[in-house]
C-alpha cells in the first residue's frame, strides 16, 4: 500500500508528499475499521515533510494496536475452535439470540 503511493525506489528513500498523506490515511481507516489514521498519518507526515516507510510502518502498528483495544482482543484460535467441538455451533452453544426483555433500555 505504502508503495503504492510512495512509488517505486529504494524503500528507505521512498516519501509520501503531503498532499496524498490524506488519501493513505482514508485508505488506512477503511482497511481497518477506524476513524483517525489520516490525522496520524499527518501528524507524521508533518515532522518530516512527507511519510517514510520508517513512519509509516510505525503508525500503522500503532492504528493497529489501538484497533485491538478497541475490539476487546478478538479470541485467540484455539478458542474460537474450541466452540465447536461439542459438535454444537455457538449459536446453539451460548444460546445468542434470545429475548432480553420489553421497553426501552
Amino acid at each position: 500500500l505504502f508503495s503504492r503511493i510512495a512509488g517505486s525506489g529504494p524503500p528507505d528513500a521512498r516519501i509520501v508528499d503531503m498532499t496524498r498523506v490524506p488519501e493513505l490515511g482514508k485508505h488506512m481507516d477503511s482497511i481497518l475499521g477506524l476513524t483517525g489514521c489520516q490525522i496520524r498519518f499527518m501528524a507524521q507526515a508533518k515532522e518530516a515533510t512527507g511519510l517514510t516507510l520508517e513512519k509509516f510502518k510505525s503508525t500503522f502498528f500503532d492504528c493497529l494496536q489501538l484497533q485491538q483495544e478497541v475490539s476487546v482482543q478478538a479470541l485467540p484460535r484455539p478458542q474460537v475452535q474450541s466452540c465447536w467441538e461439542d459438535g454444537k455451533s455457538p449459536w446453539e452453544k451460548y444460546e445468542k439470540g434470545a429475548e432480553l426483555g420489553h421497553g426501552t433500555y
